[in-house]
């Protein structure tokens, strides 16, 4: 699991960063587009021959720019997870993977099956889906932080509330009886001898029931959710 979440960790950055890199390459395209279009539309001013001609061209040139800039925006949308800055982006993914990994790697040992390790790497890799990092981005744009939640159908040792065993119950009311006595004949109230004869016409209780045995650890497999909530 430690070199399954390495390794996705890593080709995760890969992939963001291809993405930053592409986005450098659209803010330079559309930054120049502006001033492009500008001196097209002058020198279509000084060569055009008539109003005619250089109203057709001037549309034209109005057309092939807002269509470029909407080309821009809807590929910023889909494929740059509609971020102006894709390295905020990868920083955020990377602190979910580490989190979601660190919450997984929590399993309790006896749980750690083949079975359950490949559960937890495919979660962990879906954090770096398109779909995935589109909705913690969306997320984090209220300013929230990233925690990992798991989820099991069964309950693990861990988690079962803590019970006394018949055998905790008698030492604890044997003390308790032992404390009462000694305080009975530290105010005179009662004697050695007294004590003696009242143990004489106790019956002795029955025997203990062992305790039941501990729980086996459940089969069921944890599914750790990854999610950004607000502060």
């Amino acid at each position: 699991m430690d070199a399954g979440f390495a390794l996705i960790q890593a080709r995760c950055n890969r992939y963001i960063l291809a993405k930053a890199d592409n986005q450098r390459r659209v803010n330079v395209w559309r930054d120049t587009f502006a001033p492009i279009t500008a001196l097209l539309t002058g020198a279509v001013a000084l060569i055009g021959s008539g109003d005619d001609t250089s109203n057709d061209a001037l549309t034209a040139l109005s057309l092939g720019t807002s269509a470029a800039s909407a080309g821009f925006r809807i590929y910023e949308q889909r494929y740059l997870f509609g971020a102006e800055n894709v390295n905020s982006v990868r920083l955020l993914i990377l602190t979910a993977l580490a989190d979601n990994a660190s919450k997984a790697s929590k399993t309790d040992d006896a749980k750690l099956t083949y079975s359950q390790s490949v559960t937890h790497l495919i979660n962990n890799q879906a954090i770096c889906s398109p779909g995935h990092i589109l909705q913690l981005v969306s997320e984090a744009i209220e300013a929230g932080k990233v925690v990992s939640i798991k989820s099991d159908t069964g309950t693990s040792p861990a988690t079962a509330p803590a019970t006394l065993t018949p055998a905790d119950k008698a030492q604890a009311e044997l003390a308790e009886v032992r404390g009462i006595l000694l305080q009975l004949k530290q105010n005179n109230l009662v004697t050695d001898a007294q004590i003696a004869a009242a143990k004489a016409k106790v019956v002795p209780p029955p025997a203990l029931v062992p305790a039941p045995p501990a729980a086996t650890p459940s089969r069921s497999l944890e599914i750790v959710t990854t999610r950004v909530v607000n502060d």
